[in-house]
């Protein structure tokens, strides 16, 4: 595809935590006609063919320069890349790239500070890039999700009978730490993002309306900020999985004890 052709192919960014349902938002924007929706490409063990990783590879093999994490350089891998992935589309597509917090870090350079803006987002911002931030407050719901999950081995689970053994046992110190973590997470990127005008802000509990599908007002703010009509399929493809979570956690009145008295209480 010719350079001319590549800026027909609009770049945006879904950002998110992990568990935050952006499978189901991602899901639903993809079947739109002219939005290609791509997975993690920013996940190491992961070798598709639009992987960055895999991208990243080819270059250092020609030349071992593209290995060296200065700024100059991130900043040539991140048009590479992004030229790259454009050229994989027809002229007239919108790509919209899943990133999660922990994989926006992927492009820093050797000086980076821990709270400097990751180089990622940075050079997305500078392209003017469209970035929709798709946050779960109840991060203690994230929490559960994330361990039952990784006890099932099951990360994308469409319905309950993918999920042999919903209920896990929570260790409370290390939720504690978790929560902290993760609150801090979501309040890092929403300082970032906070004045950058190409935002749009969507919680994961209004991801579904009140008819039981991705929410009109939400895929129509998108479509519009895209410059597409509105022609999704707004059924999801996924059951909401998780159980109440006095039914998710075998030691539900430990946690509670854990968490009355703290910012987290309104969450259980």
């Amino acid at each position: 595809m010719t350079p001319e052709n590549r800026k027909k192919v609009p770049l945006s960014f879904l950002l998110a935590s992990h568990r935050s349902g952006t499978t189901l938002l991602r899901e639903c924007l993809g079947s739109h006609s002219k939005i290609e929706s791509l997975d993690e490409v920013f996940v190491g063990y992961r070798q598709q063919p639009k992987n960055f990783f895999k991208f990243h590879k080819v270059l250092v093999k020609k030349d071992a320069n593209w290995a060296i994490p200065e700024d100059e350089s991130q900043k040539r891998l991140y048009h590479e890349y992004t030229s790259y992935l454009r050229g994989l589309y027809n002229p007239g597509s919108n790509l919209i790239v899943d990133v999660k917090y922990s994989h926006a870090h992927r492009l820093n350079k050797i000086n980076h500070r821990p709270f400097d803006v990751p180089n990622l987002l940075s050079m997305v911002m500078n392209s003017e890039a469209l970035i929709i931030h798709l946050v779960r407050k109840n991060i203690l719901e994230a929490h559960i999700s994330s361990l039952v999950a990784k006890k099932n081995g099951s990360f994308r689970a469409k319905n309950r009978s993918e999920v042999a053994d919903p209920v896990v046992s929570v260790d409370c110190t290390v939720l504690l730490a978790d929560l902290e973590r993760r609150q801090k997470e979501i309040e890092f990127f929403d300082d970032i993002l906070r004045d950058y005008p190409r935002t749009l802000r969507y919680e994961y509990g209004d991801l579904i309306g009140p008819d039981g599908d991705i929410d009109i007002s939400i895929v129509t703010e998108i479509s519009s900020s895209l410059g597409l009509d509105v022609e999704f399929d707004r059924t999801p493809a996924r059951q909401k999985l998780a159980l109440p979570l006095e039914d998710s956690i075998t030691n539900y009145d430990a946690v509670r004890t854990t968490l009355l008295g703290t910012q987290y209480a309104w969450m259980l």
